[in-house]
């Protein structure tokens, strides 16, 4: 897995992301209007998104769809510890949340 560090600009804190999809083709499409830079990224990451292999992939479409392995998505945020994602596109449209949740102050 690649490591990323973030850092948004208003937050304190990084956000350290282990991935074994390229981002770097994706994020600055989601996060556009929000300037993140990357940083050297802790040893244990906040967010990990693991590539599955197809048998493993939740469906979120009909049963005789097969949208290939898709993406695991992991943090503490997601109810149940995870979700699938089918592609690289919503994988990084979700991490974008994922990546605000994690680096948001905590009350």
């Amino acid at each position: 897995m690649r490591r990323f560090g973030f850092r948004f600009e208003g937050l304190d804190r990084d956000v350290a992301v282990a991935s074994d999809l390229d981002l770097a083709p994706h994020l600055p499409r989601f996060l556009a209007r929000w300037p993140a830079a990357t940083t050297s990224p802790p040893d244990r990451p906040d967010i990990e998104v693991e590539a599955l292999p197809a048998s493993l992939a939740e469906r979120y479409t009909e049963a005789g769809d097969n949208w290939g392995g898709g993406f695991r998505l992991r943090h503490a945020s997601i109810a149940g510890g995870f979700m699938d994602c089918p592609t690289p596109e919503e994988t990084a449209n979700q991490l974008t949340g994922l990546l605000i949740a994690a680096a948001a102050p905590r009350e």
